[in-house]
């Protein structure tokens, strides 16, 4: 038994509508995903390997809540690079299972660029909005981010980029209209059609893509200037490829049964989850640790603080700072990596109390440079 106990728009000026033939839509077929971008330290992380593909069927990490992130092959950089001059905005309908929004923790983009690193390194400016509809009405925007610097091309021709952003703090985002802009900001003396945003689609999601209604059945976005903000007109599509951007918003939703154990931060190949009551004396608490590659040995440490600190020197990120409690190596399973904790906590733990903890788990060579998100359990 572990004791952690000692204890731990504006109105729209007219609706102008485009075909999609004023369009640089070219084809992109080096797609790949690139890493994690930190809007809050401003760093990006790079890696080869989508965490997707990482995640485990009852893993308590944010969840994918909207996606329209299936790149179908194009490029889209506007008319002659308009991206580099113009926010293009597309727009769909969020629904929650609640019906109280969600709270947003990171996003995904997709862009394409043909920059190579001698020429100075891309960067995306991303805009969410709230209340967006299209045809000259974009809402309210809600988060206005710079991404990058981001990774060029290689080869000198268009090369496409997936990116997971992590935002600087929660993002909430209600029931209804949303939208999401790309504009391309490229190094001084860069081409303005040397970087674009990936199409998306088909499928795609709610209110977007082939799913928008009052356009001409493959999507299309709104244009805005970058200076001004003025509308610039509706750009539409007839046929395929489907004229919508590719993007995706992982969180939680508001309004589910709220449990003791919540998850903060994100993780790097080690999945760290809580389950029990979390009452003062109950003995039903199991804390599961699953680490990749299995068969590695992790490290669970506890305190009463949380943090959020990268330790460069390290390569690793902390989320509960300092530490009151280690646990020795424990070693996982070669067959499934995961090890399930049961702790028992004391019966006088004052109610409220908040433990926080985050596990430690071994590459192929055998150092700690793998973690988990932090893991927050609340005294009930």
């Amino acid at each position: 038994m572990i004791r952690l106990s000692s204890v731990l728009a504006s109105l729209a000026l007219g609706a102008i509508a485009v075909p999609a033939v004023a369009q640089d839509i070219i084809p992109v077929t080096n797609v790949k995903y690139a890493g994690r971008f930190d809007v809050a330290s401003g760093t990006f992380f790079p890696s080869s390997v989508d965490p997707d593909t990482l995640v485990s069927p009852g893993d308590a990490d944010p969840v994918v809540i909207y996606d329209n992130s299936t790149t179908n092959g194009y490029l889209s950089t506007g008319a002659s690079g308009a991206i580099a001059l113009n926010h293009h905005m597309d727009w769909g309908t969020y629904t929650s299972g609640f019906g109280a929004g969600a709270s947003v923790t990171e996003v995904r983009i997709a862009y394409a660029t043909n920059l190579l690193a001698a020429a100075g390194a891309p960067n995306i400016r991303l805009r969410l909005y709230q209340g967006a509809t299209g045809f000259g009405v974009q809402g309210t925007v809600i988060s206005d981010l710079i991404v990058g610097p981001l990774p060029n091309s290689a080869s000198g021709g268009y090369e496409g980029f997936i990116i997971d952003v992590t935002l600087p703090s929660a993002l909430t985002v209600n029931d209804g209209a949303i939208g999401w802009s790309y504009n391309a900001d490229n190094p001084v003396g860069a081409s303005n059609s040397a970087t674009g945003v990936l199409l998306a689609g088909p499928p795609n999601a709610a209110g977007t893509g082939v799913n928008k209604t009052g356009l001409l059945g493959f999507g299309g976005y709104d244009r805005y200037n970058e200076n001004t903000n003025a509308y610039v007109g509706t750009f539409q599509a007839s046929a395929a490829p489907v004229l919508s951007f590719a993007f995706r918003m992982k969180g939680r939703e508001n309004g589910a049964p709220t449990s003791p154990w919540v998850n903060y931060g994100t993780k790097q190949k080690v999945t760290l989850t809580g389950d029990g009551s979390a009452t003062p004396g109950s003995v039903d608490n199991v804390i599961t640790v699953k680490v990749n590659p299995a068969g590695k040995s992790f490290i669970l440490v506890a305190g009463l603080t949380q943090s959020d600190i990268f330790q460069a020197n390290l390569g690793l990120q902390f989320y509960a700072l300092p530490w009151l409690v280690q646990l020795a190596p424990i070693i996982t399973p070669p067959a499934s990596g995961q090890v399930d904790l049961p702790a028992a906590f004391p019966g006088d733990v004052p109610v409220g109390t908040k433990i926080y903890m985050q596990a430690f788990g071994q590459n192929l060579a055998n150092s700690y440079v793998n973690w988990s998100e932090g893991l927050e359990v609340t005294i009930q």
